[in-house]
């Protein structure tokens, strides 16, 4: 395969393919595939890479919808005290969307192990 370099936009109808060749075998394998909607599976980063450029851009993780980046503040519905009207360890939140609660314990622990806290 011949190594080509654009100076320039690249367009295509269908989409671009990246693709690695087995050196023994020649058997081609897609690593990325990249057309109007586009999933990443795995990104090997050098340096450093950012998802979504601007605030408007739309970012969604496992399937749910992608959405702008949240900028709520004094969400107070959907919130189930503990113990009396103060919020406690044991106090849950739904962010008065759907039906599942959560403490903030359970938010702070998913938030760590999808990367998106430090540990």
């Amino acid at each position: 395969m011949a190594n080509t370099t654009f100076n320039g936009p690249v367009r295509s109808q269908n989409g671009f393919q990246t693709v690695s060749v087995n050196s023994s075998t020649g058997a081609v394998t897609v690593t990325a595939t990249l057309g109007a909607t586009t999933s990443v599976d795995s990104l090997a980063v050098t340096a450093s890479a950012s998802i979504g450029n601007a605030a408007t851009d739309t970012v969604g993780f496992y399937g749910a919808t992608a959405v702008v980046q949240p900028a709520t503040t004094g969400t107070t519905t959907g919130f189930t005290a503990g113990s009396g009207t103060a919020a406690r360890a044991d106090s849950t939140f739904t962010g008065n969307t759907g039906t599942a609660a959560y403490t903030v314990g359970d938010i702070v622990k998913a938030l760590k192990d999808l990367g998106l806290l430090a540990a």
